[in-house]
């Protein structure tokens, strides 16, 4: 979407609404990537020009399962398997592992496709089907599943998954908690639209999605030890 397109949209919503520049929606100032597009608008309201008519579009911003996408014991053993294995997390800058414990303070591991492709499978189609009934997402492929470990103190800033270098073409964002409510206290998963925070639910199995672009944060592990798993379904092509 062009930067004059975007300014007269802003215009038109300030001429039909009453607003003034502080009051817009966050994402007519730039709360999208650069140069987004109409597809990259899911979980935002969005506007459109109708028979000379803005019409307001709601969509999703962030979607959890009714029922538990993997199973306790599933849960467990991807605790088992792992929690001996991660190293401290890192951020990117641009393409550049780096450790920031100020931004993000939690250990993590890279989970290989050979480890359980049946894994992998049952994730990405259960992403490709929630995609289809609400973004719809033009997906390709998946990036590496993380296994994450929160412990006392652990925490990680407001931050996007989408995000330069390799992370560009992420489009949807999957959570998955592996620990069982109260096995930890704090941890918790906050996403950001606007000025607006909304806590989200966190159930051992439960499958989280929200766009990549989407601003989120996990707020500090005040007791125990917090395990998710995380991954991210990708384009073939980025947001445009």
């Amino acid at each position: 979407m062009s930067r004059l397109k975007c300014k007269r949209i802003r215009q038109d919503y300030q001429s039909n609404h009453g607003c003034s520049d502080n009051q817009l929606p966050a994402h007519l100032w730039g709360g999208l990537p650069l140069g987004a597009s109409l597809e990259a608008l899911g979980g935002f309201l969005y506007l459109r020009k109708e028979c000379g008519e803005i019409m307001e579009i709601k969509l999703k911003t962030c979607l959890t399962s009714v029922e538990a996408i993997l199973p306790v014991d599933v849960c467990n053993t991807l605790i088992a398997q792992f929690q001996g294995k991660v190293a401290q997390a890192t951020v990117l800058d641009g393409d550049n592992p780096t450790l920031n414990k100020e931004t993000r303070s939690a250990k993590s591991l890279s989970i290989p496709l050979e480890y359980s492709p049946e894994l992998y499978a049952g994730i990405a189609q259960y992403c490709q089907r929630v995609n289809n009934e609400n973004w719809q997402f033009k997906l390709e492929d998946m990036d590496h599943l993380q296994f994450l470990c929160y412990e006392i103190g652990d925490k990680y800033n407001y931050h996007l998954d989408l995000g330069p270098g390799k992370n560009m073409l992420r489009k949807l964002s999957i959570v998955i908690p592996l620990s069982p409510i109260g096995a930890y206290e704090g941890g918790e998963l906050l996403v950001k639209i606007g000025e607006k925070e909304k806590s989200v639910p966190l159930k051992q199995g439960h499958a989280i999605l929200f766009p990549s672009y989407i601003l989120h944060k996990v707020t500090p592990v005040t007791k125990g030890q917090r395990f998710m798993l995380v991954g991210w379904m990708k384009g073939k092509t980025p947001f445009r």
